[in-house]
């Protein structure tokens, strides 16, 4: 019996939000689907399944500008 290779991929969903925030502003996004499948063809791999994890940041008691913005 041979066993099927499996790839995952895992994602920091807080961090991906904070890069697309700083290229695109706060109306702008990654098309996600879009960008799974370039990133397998460039690869040249299928991920098997896909995880998204992210962290929760409370807001300062005295935001900065930049908190303020989000």
């Amino acid at each position: 019996m041979v066993e099927e290779k499996k790839t995952y991929l895992f994602i920091d969903g807080t961090n991906l939000y904070a890069g697309q925030y700083e290229l695109f502003g706060p109306n702008g996004y990654i098309d996600f689907k879009l960008f799974l499948l370039e990133l397998e063809e460039k690869l040249g791999i299928y991920f098997s399944s896909v995880y998204f994890y992210a962290s929760y940041s409370p807001k300062s008691k005295k935001p900065s500008q930049k908190e303020k913005n989000i």
